[in-house]
């Protein structure tokens, strides 16, 4: 342009200076070249002096880009990195406590869902290779799975819980591969998927209607539903075996139910099948495959609520009235799509008929006569099968989301862990009694913090609180009897400073309990600041909430049942010496505080359910063989400390009790409070070979539940607020 920058430098510096943002304004102005000019020619002096300042910023942002693309991360450009100006308070702008709020999501690299890397089951099917080029590919971290850093600049502390080594398990060798089903053989199976129908109130009418169907001799009215949403059409085992229809094939089939749930493959009998219009000779053959158990029942609507319209419509319904018979055809999209004819009448209140070569249907909500006495009826999925599915089945899939990790990888393997330690650390000594150790999470007790500062804060308001209640010396002779039964001892003055923790406690008051009416409880999930408390340190075993329904199942299936259980439990096993410092706790004597460790199994930590039921399994399975099937129900019968089973007659339940109390005793631990429900068992002779303590009280708590003795009945009681 043949601009000459000695002569221009006046106008053309404060134009150049104007082009520039913000930022490098500030870093202009911050710079040593900012005050260093000719004073002759200041003018031209700043304007070379800014250049050179551009120049540089442009060189040293090259090699920062340089750098960063050579190894690996990409550059990111500064106004990207959230380093320019913020914006200031005005009009335009409003406060947000959004803008304070940073939600960490967990996204697994793997596949894709929304939780952590290291848990997940999909990774577990591939190999090493595959999930360590996985992460490769997310530019995840090898180390803590994490992504944008790389394992050799990770500062994350990670040991692998199966060889100790310095990587997540998910990256093992020794993480055995999740084994695929074998083959069951070349047989084709087709897979059919079947949509159920939603659960539904009484006021929500279902396509249904009645046919007739004929076998070429005679004829027979059934119930049919009309369902799209299913790809073929069954009929009932005893309805084609009634009408003796002859299976023209078979095939094999696994339902896909409601929810994602698939069946096993099965072979279900096909037939062909005549059905017409009640009333009408027009005959329409169909495929219909055999099932078992079709759905639960379908209600059907009233007469009075719509027979008026149905007249002024000129529609006759096959399917109305106050009864409800059950389902014996489904008529899936096979059959559904041949019979629509695409006729549609709305009705008043929500219903819609809809006319088909079979008759009328209707289905829709409707409103109802009496909301107070409706009725909920839940159908099961309309190609429901039942012959192999697991009772246990119904409370697995209600202890979704809500049990620790739903048996997630880590939780599989940290349960073998555990049941590895318990089992080398497992002892008996001369009088038959059990030492067991703490289920630590890594192979040596980690280092966590005495917390006897916290201990001792508890200790005086749990003091005040005894002192008001007037329970102080109620709760003193517990830990004065303990002493005296060598449940817990006094720490040794040599001892005082070895590595250890101390257990918080505090007293539980149960009034109408018969046995123990205040105990106390010692609270091993105390923790000082960020420092992990006792129970973070322990593996805690599996979940044996889950055990409850099925010890409920056996308690009602015979015709006597049983309860009882094992009088302290927990104080019943030793533990190994290593471990009690890690289980002291304060206490009074003589009027100064007192340091005490406990030599028990100590209720309140984490683990001590699990120790409790793998010592009772071990004893039980090391038993005589001619006690072998006593042992089996009797371990089927213990949830935690109590025994609840049931037995068919008096001689069977006084055999129970004898040998069960003989056994146990043999661990050195005493099955009492026995009752069971029928009181003519109270006057059989054969308990008195072993010392029986009975429970008398008609009604007695079972896992929650109330059970009356006098007419057999659980009872459950609400607490409505």
């Amino acid at each position: 342009m043949g601009i000459d920058q000695e002569k221009n430098a006046a106008w053309l510096y404060p134009m150049v200076e104007s082009c520039l943002s913000t930022d490098i304004l500030r870093a202009w102005q911050r710079s040593p070249q900012f005050n260093k000019d000719d004073k002759e020619k200041e003018t031209q002096s700043r304007l070379s002096n800014l250049l050179e300042f551009l120049r540089k910023e442009v060189e040293n942002e090259e090699r920062v880009k340089l750098v960063r693309t050579t190894f690996g991360t990409p550059f990111v450009p500064r106004e990207e990195r959230g380093g320019g100006v913020k914006p200031k308070a005005g009009k335009g702008f409003v406060p947000t406590s959004a803008g304070l709020f940073t939600a960490k999501g967990h996204k697994c690299t793997f596949c894709g869902k929304a939780h952590e890397s290291k848990e997940c089951l999909i990774a577990r099917s591939l190999s090493l290779q595959e999930r360590v080029n996985k992460l490769k590919e997310g530019k995840c971290c090898l180390k803590c799975l994490s992504p944008g850093h790389f394992a050799k600049g990770c500062k994350a502390f990670i040991r692998c819980l199966l060889c100790g080594k310095s990587h997540p398990v998910i990256l093992c060798p020794d993480l055995p591969a999740k084994k695929e089903p074998e083959s069951q053989g070349q047989e084709l199976v087709s897979v059919q998927s079947n949509l159920s129908k939603p659960s539904c109130m009484s006021e929500v009418v279902l396509m249904t209607l009645i046919v007739e169907i004929s076998n070429g001799v005679s004829k027979r009215k059934v119930r049919g539903l009309l369902d799209s949403g299913s790809q073929r059409s069954y009929i009932l085992k005893s309805t084609a075996e009634a009408l003796n229809l002859k299976s023209t094939s078979s095939e094999n089939i696994a339902h896909t139910l409601f929810g994602g749930a698939t069946t096993d493959a099965r072979c279900h009998k096909k037939y062909s099948v005549k059905l017409s219009p009640v009333g009408k000779g027009t005959l329409f053959e169909f495929d219909f495959l055999e099932q078992e158990v079709i759905c639960g029942n379908m209600p059907r609507l009233p007469k009075e609520q719509i027979l008026k319209e149905l007249k002024r419509h000129k529609i006759w319904i096959s399917d109305l009235g106050d009864s409800c018979p059950k389902i014996e055809m489904l008529l899936g999209s096979d059959v559904y799509s041949k019979v629509i004819t695409g006729g549609v009448k709305q009705l008043k209140g929500g219903l819609t008929a809809v006319n088909t070569k079979l008759g009328w249907t209707i289905c829709g909500e409707h409103a109802s006569s009496n909301n107070e006495n409706r009725e909920l009826s839940t159908m099961l999925t309309s190609s429901f099968f039942v012959k192999n599915l697991k009772v246990s089945d119904l409370w697995n899939l209600e202890t979704i989301g809500i049990t620790d990790d739903g048996r997630s990888l880590t939780k599989e393997i940290e349960d073998e862990l555990a049941r590895e330690q318990f089992l080398s650390y497992l002892s008996r000594n001369e009088e038959g009694r059990y030492s067991v150790g703490l289920p630590w999470t890594q192979k040596q007790p980690p280092e966590i913090p005495t917390n006897r500062h916290v201990a001792e804060t508890r200790l005086f308001s749990v003091t005040r609180k005894l002192r008001n209640l007037r329970k102080y010396h109620a709760y003193d002779q517990i830990f004065r009897d303990w002493l005296d039964e060598g449940i817990i001892e006094k720490v040794p003055e040599n001892d005082l400073y070895k590595r250890s923790h101390y257990l918080p406690h505090h007293p539980v008051f149960k009034p109408e309990s018969l046995t123990t009416q205040i105990r106390p409880v010692f609270d091993a999930s105390s923790k000082t600041d960020r420092a992990p408390s006792l129970n973070d340190c322990l593996f805690s075993g599996p979940n044996l909430i889950e055990q409850i329904p099925l010890v409920l199942l056996r308690f009602r299936e015979n015709a006597i049942g049983v309860t009882s259980d094992i009088k302290r439990a927990f104080l019943q096993i030793e533990l190994r010496e290593p471990d009690r410092d890690f289980l002291r706790f304060l206490w009074w004597e003589n009027e100064k505080i007192q340091e005490f460790r406990h030599n028990r199994v100590v209720f309140g930590v984490t683990c001590s359910p699990y120790l409790l039921g793998a010592v009772l399994g071990y004893h039980l399975s090391h038993v005589p063989k001619e006690l072998k099937e006593m042992a089996n129900k009797l371990q089927k019968a213990l949830y935690v400390d109590n025994c609840v089973t049931s037995v068919s007659d008096n001689n069977e339940l006084n055999e129970f009790i004898v040998q069960s109390t003989n056994v146990l005793a043999e661990a050195n631990m005493n099955l009492r409070m026995w009752c069971w429900g029928t009181f003519e068992a109270t006057n059989q002779d054969a308990t008195c070979n072993v010392n029986i303590e009975q429970d008398l009280d008609p009604v007695i708590p079972v896992l929650g539940l109330k059970w009356d003795r006098t007419d057999d009945t659980l009872v459950i009681t609400p607490k409505l607020e």
